[in-house]
């Protein structure tokens, strides 16, 4: 399901005479785009077992048994992707909107699972189901919008490249198209997005053939200029795109003079899990470090030790930082301090584009550039003949190099979420010295609109793409890959703003204490008073801290030397200095000698 909320101000007011002469209803309108498959009786149908669509390109064809046990008759499973042989707008099929010959402000949603859309607009003559053969004048219109704002700048274009999950806000000018028809055409493939679209498309990235089984995924829905004007009732049409009272709303994330900017090297992979099958991951490009610069370690947990990740030596003495691929359920390596402004350069090491969403905030999409691969890596045009390969060893080079020359990855365990303590765990890769090559000049692809407040941008296929955002909202979030089969299978992270007392635990300590620490509290919730229970065998310095959700601290009720012993450290829901505290979820954090060795959560109902 997909649906839409209007956000509204005083200048974009949705009102006649607005300040931006923006057409307003009933000329605007709002079109959630998606794709479906349907059964022979009208119901939705999914692929996930054995025969069914994409699962020979994702399972049979890659040599993938899954256990019969886990899979009865070969499924259900996750799958990489999912193209719907049909378009759907606001859930019917195909639909078509009769309207009047003037500007229209129309809004829309690529809610496909796993589709990018680049789109056209075709005049046809009345009641026409096909456009014209590639090769045809589209028409243009004007993007004004798009995510989070309205653009600096109103781009009048006549192509559109709209991301999964991304939304778009443009005006289309009907005047000079009474009694014709419209036609939303779609270019892009029945495939990932790369850089092909139109005629660029291989006969493997589209549904069906001409003669036998006409493509259905290249038309969206209709326009009939079909109305008088003035016929639905509404206000005149004042929309100029010159107009001088568009105020820019500012895409930029502003930076006061002086103000740290902190960048953080991110990676996009692809891996297998334990049962082999393509598993979209994210991580990082660089050892991950919170939001104070300390490193944050693997967990020390069997599984990751067995996994050679834990640590960096055989003797288990250097804790390894956390860094390339990782699952969605390790511990979190995202995260900014509170109000700061991060550059997130975004290393697309796969294939194909991902449209990566951040929860909470808004970004400024800032510059590309490629990614310089090492000359020991394989690419596509590599005159070996071997398939592509970024990754050291490979067909060609058992070794990596002594002086490396760029990019390049190297295989790496995943832990997944259900692992067992000896595996089998997936795999992936990290990144290995992470190169800029040359910028890419985003002018010469006017079919991308980024010149808005974003919270979606399309990360390209071997670049490297830059955005800019400013985390001024406290707490737990995600971001992820907005094709839906990759954010479930597990192309999604925490994004954690500020201190990170509800997700941090023992594992994530620089070390352990060296000491047997017991900690718990009781009762748990609790209404007037409870009570936290340490046990120290040994003397050293204790503290135990309280923050509420935000990461604030609001209670200390141990920072000093303690004897070895039991302690009881009671807490009647005040907040020192913040007097009585709300009745919320809290977590707490008990530190022996400066080392993390227990966390928690407790609720005051």
């Amino acid at each position: 399901m997909a649906g839409f909320y209007i956000i509204r101000d005083g200048v974009d007011t949705g009102l006649a005479g607005n300040q931006l002469g923006l057409p307003v209803f009933p000329y605007e309108a709002a079109f959630a785009i998606q794709d479906k498959m349907f059964n022979s009786n009208g119901t939705l149908f999914y692929p996930a077992f054995q025969g069914d669509p994409f699962y020979a390109d994702f399972i049979t064809n890659q040599g993938i048994q899954l256990p019969a046990n886990l899979f009865l008759g070969g499924g259900p499973t996750a799958l990489a992707e999912f193209f719907g042989d049909h378009m759907i707008v606001n859930g019917k099929l195909w639909p078509k909107m009769a309207v009047e010959p003037r500007n229209y402000r129309l809004r829309f949603l690529n809610g496909c699972d796993s589709r990018f859309l680049v789109v056209e607009f075709y005049a046809v003559g009345p009641n026409a189901t096909q456009t014209p053969p590639m090769g045809g004048t589209p028409l243009p219109f004007t993007v004004i919008g798009s995510d989070q704002s309205l653009v600096d700048e109103p781009r009048q274009v006549t192509r559109l490249v709209m991301e999964t999950g991304a939304r778009y806000d443009l005006i289309f000018n009907f005047s000079d198209w009474a009694g014709q028809r419209i036609i939303m055409k779609n270019l892009a493939g029945d495939s990932p997005f790369n850089f092909a679209y139109g005629d660029d498309l291989a006969a493997e990235d589209i549904f069906g053939d001409p003669i036998n089984d006409p493509r259905r995924t290249d038309r969206i829905m209709a326009f009939d200029v079909s109305l008088g004007l003035g016929a639905l009732g509404g206000p005149a049409d004042v929309w100029n795109i010159n107009t001088a009272n568009f105020t820019p709303f500012g895409a930029n994330v502003p930076v006061a003079a002086g103000e740290a900017i902190r960048t953080r090297r991110l990676g996009l992979f692809e891996g297998r899990d334990e049962f082999g099958r393509l598993q979209p991951l994210l991580g990082t490009a660089e050892p991950a470090k919170d939001y104070q610069d300390n490193s944050i370690f693997w967990p020390i947990t069997p599984e990751y030790v067995n996994a050679s990740l834990a640590y960096t030596d055989p003797a288990q003495t250097t804790r390894r930082p956390m860094e390339g691929a990782i699952a969605w359920h390790s511990p979190t390596t995202e995260n900014p301090a509170l109000n700061a402004v991060e550059d997130w350069h975004l290393f697309n090491v796969t294939a194909d584009s991902h449209p990566i969403h951040l929860h909470l905030v808004h970004f400024e999409i800032r510059e590309r550039f490629a990614i310089q691969w090492d000359s020991r890596t394989i690419g596509p045009d590599d005159p070996s003949g071997y398939e592509e390969d970024r990754a050291i060893p490979n067909a060609l080079y058992n070794e990596p190099p002594e002086v490396a020359d760029g990019t390049y990855l190297v295989e790496q365990p995943v832990v997944q979420h259900n692992s067992p303590q000896t595996g089998p765990f997936g795999s992936a890769f990290r990144i290995v010295n992470p190169t800029y090559g040359a910028a890419i000049d985003m002018t010469n692809e006017p079919e991308y609109v980024e010149n808005a407040a974003k919270d979606i941008v399309t990360a390209r296929p071997g670049e490297i793409t830059v955005i800019r955002a400013r985390f001024d909202k406290p707490g737990r979030y995600v971001w992820h890959c907005h094709i839906l089969s990759h954010e479930d299978h597990e192309m999604m992270r925490v994004l954690h703003v500020g201190p990170l007392p509800a997700t941090m635990n023992l594992q994530q300590a620089p070390a352990l204490a060296g000491v047997n620490v017991q900690a718990d509290c009781y009762p748990n919730p609790f209404r007037e008073t409870t009570n936290f229970r340490v046990k120290l065998e040994k003397a050293a310095q204790l503290e135990l801290h309280i923050f509420d959700q935000s990461g604030r601290k609001v209670q200390t009720l141990a920072n000093g030397y303690y004897e070895a012993g039991p302690y009881t450290l009671p807490w009647n829901g005040q907040g020192g200095q913040l007097g009585k505290i709300n009745s919320a979820i809290y977590s707490y954090l008990v530190l022996v000698d400066g080392q993390l060795v227990h966390s928690g959560q407790v609720i005051q109902s």
